[in-house]
C-alpha cells in the first residue's frame, strides 16, 4: 500500500506524551553536561518534540524555558577557555 503525503506533516495531539518527554527534557536539561549527550542532542530533542506534536499554550513556553536553558549552555561553552 502507498502512501500519498501532500502539505506540511500532520501534527500529533497526545498530551500525556508531550507531557512524559517535557517533564524528562526539562530534567535532562538541568543535569550536568555530558559528552555523550551534548546540549546539541537535547536541543534536536525538544525541537523535535516542538515539531511533532501540537502544543498547548502552556507546554509551548515549557519548550521556549528548555530550550533557553541549552542555549545559555551553549554560550557557556563556547565562552570556555581552551
Amino acid at each position: 500500500m502507498h502512501m500519498k503525503t501532500k502539505g506540511p506533516a500532520q501534527r500529533v495531539h497526545a498530551s500525556h506524551v508531550v507531557e512524559a518527554e517535557l517533564a524528562h527534557l526539562e530534567w535532562a536539561t538541568r543535569q550536568p553536561v555530558d559528552r555523550t549527550l551534548s546540549p546539541d542532542y537535547w536541543q534536536r530533542r525538544v525541537l523535535a518534540v516542538k515539531c511533532r506534536f501540537e502544543l498547548t499554550p502552556q507546554q509551548g513556553q515549557r519548550v521556549e524555558v528548555i530550550l533557553k536553558r541549552i542555549e545559555a549552555t551553549l554560550q557557556r561553552l563556547d565562552n570556555r577557555p581552551r
